[in-house]
C-alpha cells in the first residue's frame, strides 16, 4: 500500500467523525430503521474477516471494540454479548486464514482451561451464567493467540487507533444530547442523563478510550 497524502486523511477522519456523530443522534432520537446498520455491519466485518487482507481485518476488530458501547446503550445489538462473539469468529478466521495455531498458544489456552474447575464448583450455575461470564475471557484468549501471530506495523495500529474512535464519537453524541436535554442534573453521584440513559462506567470508560 502507499503513504496516503495528510491533507486527504484527515479530510476522511472529519467526514468519518460527522458520519458518525449523525448516527449517534439519529440513535438517541431512536429512529427506525437503525437496527439495519447492525446487519449491515455483521456482513461487511465477516466478509473482510473472510476475504480482507491483515489491516482491514485489524481495522474491523478495533472498530468492534470501539463499537461495544454504542450497541448495547442503543439496545441495537443483535445478542447482549454480540460484540465478543463476533469477535472470537473474527479471531478464529484469521487463524484458520493464515494457519497461525501453533505451540505458542498454549499458554492462553492453559489460562482458559483453569476456569474451569470454578464451574464445577459452582451447584448453581446456568448456560446464561456460563456466556455472561466466559465470553469476555474466551475473547481475551482468542485475542491472544490472534495477535501472538501477526506482525503490523506502527503506522497501521495508528490508523486502526483511529477507526475505533468512530463509534466512540456515537457514545459522545448522544451524551451530550441527552445532556442538553435534561432539566435538572444533580451531581451528587452518577448520572445516567449525562450518560445517555445507559451505564456510567461503562460510558465513561468508553469515552476514557476515545480520548
Amino acid at each position: 500500500s502507499y503513504p496516503v497524502p495528510a491533507t486527504k486523511t484527515s479530510s476522511r477522519l472529519w467526514v468519518f467523525s460527522l458520519i458518525h456523530f449523525v448516527v449517534g443522534y439519529l440513535a438517541y432520537i431512536e429512529i427506525t430503521g437503525l437496527r439495519y446498520l447492525v446487519f449491515v455491519y455483521l456482513l461487511v466485518s465477516l466478509a473482510l474477516a473472510f476475504f480482507g487482507n491483515k489491516e482491514q481485518v485489524l481495522r474491523v476488530i478495533f472498530y468492534s471494540v470501539g463499537a461495544e458501547v454504542f450497541w448495547r446503550m442503543t439496545d441495537l445489538a443483535v445478542a447482549y454479548e454480540f460484540n465478543k462473539y463476533l469477535l472470537i469468529l473474527i479471531f478464529s478466521i484469521g487463524l484458520l486464514r493464515w494457519k497461525s495455531i501453533g505451540k505458542k498458544h498454549l499458554t492462553p489456552v492453559l489460562y482458559f482451561m483453569l476456569l474451569f474447575p470454578s464451574i464445577l464448583v459452582n451447584e448453581d450455575v446456568t448456560r446464561q451464567d456460563l456466556s455472561f461470564n466466559l465470553s469476555g475471557p474466551t475473547c481475551l484468549v482468542f485475542g491472544m493467540m490472534f495477535f501472538s501471530s501477526v506482525k503490523f506495523k506502527r503506522e497501521q495500529v495508528l490508523i486502526c487507533l483511529k477507526v475505533m474512535i468512530y463509534p466512540i464519537i456515537s457514545v459522545s453524541a448522544i451524551c451530550l444530547f441527552s445532556t442538553l436535554n435534561s432539566t435538572q442534573i444533580l451531581f451528587t453521584q452518577s448520572v445516567l442523563a449525562t450518560s445517555g440513559g445507559f451505564g456510567p462506567n461503562q460510558v465513561s470508560s468508553a469515552l476514557g478510550l476515545g480520548g
